[in-house]
């Protein structure tokens, strides 16, 4: 199998209406940091208005965006917090956190996806970056006790 060169993890796996989710992006192997970026969650079910319809990016990116990082509408708009991307080519040290708010109501399950762009070349010269596609899925609040 394909080694992975970082792992995207999100904390809580699962979400609530509303609830702040951190995600994590952490080295799995010998780079300690990354020059690119893009991050966001999408509502698989859901498509936007394009003459080639995309699914819709759901819920918010918690401001302040962290150092290296920019929140985005998308990958050719400023402002909004839809989407994560670098700021610019300077490396970013790993691990790296931020949070994002999930959507008012259920969504069913989300998609989180996103690329990270590795430094330096090594032996993965012809992969200089890893994509993640994750399911988020909703999590029934009913017992949120710890006790079920």
């Amino acid at each position: 199998p394909e080694e992975l060169h970082f792992i995207l993890r999100a904390e809580p796996a699962s979400y609530l209406p509303g609830e702040i989710i951190t995600l994590h992006i952490e080295q799995n192997f010998v780079y300690g940091s990354f020059h690119g970026l893009v991050l966001y969650v999408e509502d698989p079910d859901a498509f936007d208005n394009a003459p080639q319809p995309q699914p819709l990016k759901v819920g918010q990116f918690v401001s302040p965006a962290p150092t290296g990082v920019q929140f985005k509408t998308d990958c050719d708009a400023s402002g909004g917090n839809l989407l994560v991307s670098h700021d610019g080519a300077a490396p970013k040290s790993l691990p790296f956190s931020l949070s994002w708010t999930a959507p008012a109501t259920n969504l069913g399950t989300l998609r989180l996806r996103g690329v990270v762009l590795r430094v330096g070349s090594g032996d993965w010269t012809n992969h200089p970056y890893q994509t993640f596609d994750i399911a988020l899925p909703y999590r029934d609040g009913l017992f949120n006790d710890g006790f079920e």
